[in-house]
């Protein structure tokens, strides 16, 4: 049985955003018989406070599915005070340094190192245990240009400290044995930053079409959420932050109205503009705009196909600093999105070249209203791109498929990191 180690910042139970993925990819290889330990930290995310039953200042070992979980202290933010993130990152990069170099003394070594970006600084984690077990194949996951993104989003300032970190950052690409990111687009601009990669893979994240698909909106859901049966919603659900510019939706809100009587924007999130959006929509008397909070998994299937169109909203500065990962699920369930994404950016072309959706530019609130408007005039054309939708996450993003693809990739970069260390000795 292959032994792996799992160092990351976020994990489940979070439900959203990069803890859901390095949760499922964990239960995955849990399910296929790998022996998984987990270096994490407690659940915060996307609220920015510790859930209950968690007390984040101390170790604390857990079991789940077969799934050995070291949670370790961390320090949460406000989140409105961006500049104190850096010390939750440096609160996890001391925290699961101890607790990796605890495992250091277990018999049981990991032949795979899985280290999951953000955070940055746990790339310097997984290289210490790999330091101390060279034979172990280190994958380095990209899940977020995390000092792009913030640098170009305002979150770090000081120059000294965005070159500190972008040298960090360097070392730990080219000491990896892979890369591995989840879009083209983000494959690009890490193979820009240094020219002593090992090996650069794709591994998009995915969606679990045992619990995502498509199924006819379920009235029994709606009334149990107060939803109304007699409107068209468009539905974001997902984290409310600063990179996704959501304020486009208090502005086109309005002008819909004015258009479309029976169409309702929810908004089921969390995060720190959450009440910040609500409470401007009050202020300004919007009454086709409603703010829920997140459903949690069991319930999230019939959210998506409880809409009748998907807005993934991102400003135009994290154009291919990230992907929005709620994209999949909303394909896999039969839905269609209207997404926010400038030309010739990796979202863009995904969503024009296999015609999935509507893909407008970020902060134009005219261009939103205009396009809702036109599907509205056009159900046709919905039913296709719903149907183009379903067909490529059927092909490209099943969990299974996803995940055994990369497994493979991982595999052959084993043997020959193997050959490579018994060469001399031959």
């Amino acid at each position: 049985m292959d032994r792996v180690i799992v160092i990351g910042m976020n994990f489940s139970p979070e439900i959203t955003g990069i803890g859901k993925y390095t949760g499922e990819f964990c239960d995955y290889l849990s399910s296929v018989n790998y022996d998984v330990q987990v270096i994490t930290s407690y659940p915060y995310y996307p609220q920015w406070k510790c859930e209950h039953g968690y007390n984040s200042r101390f170790y604390k070992m857990e079991s789940t599915s077969g799934i050995k979980i070291l949670r370790c202290p961390i320090y949460i933010p406000n989140p409105k005070k961006k500049s104190r993130r850096i010390f939750q990152e440096l609160s996890f990069f001391l925290t699961s340094f101890l607790a990796v170099t605890f495992l250091l003394f277990k018999k049981n070594k990991a032949d795979l190192i899985f280290v999951v970006s953000p955070s940055l600084l746990s790339g310097l984690v997984g290289l210490w245990y790999k330091f101390w077990h060279p034979a172990a194949t280190m994958v380095y996951h990209i899940q977020d240009l995390q000092i792009d993104a913030a640098s170009h989003l305002g979150f770090f300032k000081n120059r000294r400290l965005i070159l500190l970190l972008g040298n960090i950052e360097k070392f730990i690409l080219s000491k990896s044995d892979i890369i591995s990111t989840i879009s083209a687009g983000m494959m690009k601009k890490i193979s820009d930053k240094s020219k002593r990669i090992k090996k650069l893979i794709l591994f998009p994240n995915w969606v679990n079409t045992h619990e995502i698909y498509p199924a006819p909106p379920d009235r029994k859901f709606l009334r149990r959420h107060n939803l109304p049966l007699n409107k068209q919603i468009i539905l974001y659900s997902g984290a409310v932050g600063e990179k996704q510019g959501l304020e486009m939706i208090i502005h086109a809100a309005p002008k819909i109205a004015k258009q479309l009587e029976n169409i309702l924007f929810v908004v089921c999130g969390s995060g720190p503009y959450f009440e910040t959006l609500r409470k401007r929509s009050v202020a300004l008397g919007l009454s086709n705009i409603e703010f829920r909070p997140l459903l949690p998994v069991y319930e999230y299937n019939q959210l998506l196909n409880a809409a009748w169109l998907h807005l993934v909203l991102q400003k135009e500065s994290a154009a291919d600093l990230v992907m929005p990962s709620k994209l999949s699920a909303i394909m896999a369930s039969g839905g269609t999105c209207l997404v926010t994404a400038s030309e010739n950016t990796c979202l863009y072309d995904l969503i024009n070249n296999n015609n999935l959706g509507w893909a407008i530019r970020p902060g134009n609130v005219e261009s939103l209203t205009q396009a809702i408007c036109q599907l509205a005039m056009d159900p046709k054309m919905l039913e296709i791109k719903k149907s183009n939708a379903l067909h490529y996450s059927t092909v490209y993003l099943s969990r299974d498929k996803v995940i055994g693809n990369f497994l493979s990739s991982v595999y052959e970069e084993k043997i020959a990191i193997h050959n490579l260390i018994i060469q001399p000795n031959n």
